[in-house]
């Protein structure tokens, strides 16, 4: 898998069983995230537009990252994860700083 997204310690997972209890579905992708780290905040909804998906919050970059990698196809609940660095809503990361010509 291709990753292009910047660091961030927020994953967004799709393609989840949206037959699912969203409270069992919760408590799962919480047990299941915290291998790799400290998890603060798991998001899921029973919404038309966002059932099948949740938002996982680390408290860090590299154990998102670290979940990432290795829950990336994980099958839960019948259906394999699709997991991205989240991306605030399509808002593109910031320009790196501009470095100064040193050129004399």
């Amino acid at each position: 898998m291709s990753q292009t997204n910047p660091p961030n310690q927020t994953l967004y997972v799709r393609n989840l069983n949206d037959k699912i209890n969203k409270q069992d579905l919760r408590l799962s992708l919480y047990t299941l995230f915290t291998t790799y780290g400290v998890v603060i905040d798991v998001v899921a909804s029973k919404t038309i537009k966002n059932r099948g998906q949740a938002f996982i919050a680390f408290r860090d970059v590299p154990s998102a990252t670290q979940a990432m990698r290795a829950l990336e196809g994980f099958n839960i609940f019948g259906r394999e994860m699709v997991i991205f660095i989240f991306l605030f809503f399509g808002i593109p990361p910031p320009p790196p700083p501009r470095t100064a010509n040193t050129t004399s």
